[in-house]
């Protein structure tokens, strides 16, 4: 994973923000439940917002992970000053920060790398950057008509080359119509 264009980053942060929000206000209006009960799920939820609202807050201030060789990325500390590096992969589907990191749950380390992760995924799978191409003729040429009336003044066009495979096919009659000489 690259590192994606910071509006990207910024845009998923917030829009991850804002389905915690609608999620909390959901649960608000949700009657009493089983496990998990809906005050746990609000404070799930509300642990997942500060996250998501924190690493928005500092990727804001210029706080960039730098990608490792190993495939891991460091992290700079927000509450040491940027001292401490703090290293985070992604193990199974989950990002986890190693033993540098006092946090034990979900935190903006790794709500940044959420974020970051879903910025480029429409990159890859969205098709808006990588839109498949449309079919394109084997033999490419170019059309002898323009949309353009022609200019009386221009000069005259070139004679146009015949196409690759016109030449290629030419060629292979060409040889075929010789005689062997091994004969």
């Amino acid at each position: 994973m690259e590192l994606p264009h910071q509006d990207g980053v910024a845009r998923q942060l917030e829009t991850l923000a804002d389905r915690c929000r609608d999620e909390i206000a959901a649960l608000k209006q949700q009657p009493e439940q089983g496990e998990p009960t809906v005050k746990d799920e609000i404070r799930f939820y509300t642990s997942q917002l500060r996250a998501f609202d924190r690493a928005l807050g500092y990727w804001l201030l210029d706080a960039r992970p730098v990608h490792t060789p190993g495939g891991a990325w460091l992290i700079p500390s927000g509450s040491h000053g940027g001292a401490v590096q703090h290293h985070c992969e992604k193990q199974g589907h989950l990002w986890i920060c190693g033993p540098t990191c006092e946090a034990q749950s979900f935190h903006w380390h790794t709500a940044l790398m959420t974020a970051m992760e879903a910025a480029t995924e429409p990159l890859d799978q969205d098709g808006a950057f990588f839109a498949p191409m449309a079919e394109t003729d084997d033999d490419p040429f170019l059309p002898d008509a323009t949309c353009y009336p022609p200019d009386p003044e221009a000069p005259a066009p070139a004679p146009r080359r015949s196409t690759l495979g016109a030449r290629v096919a030419a060629a292979q009659a060409r040889q075929a119509a010789r005689p062997d000489p091994r004969r």
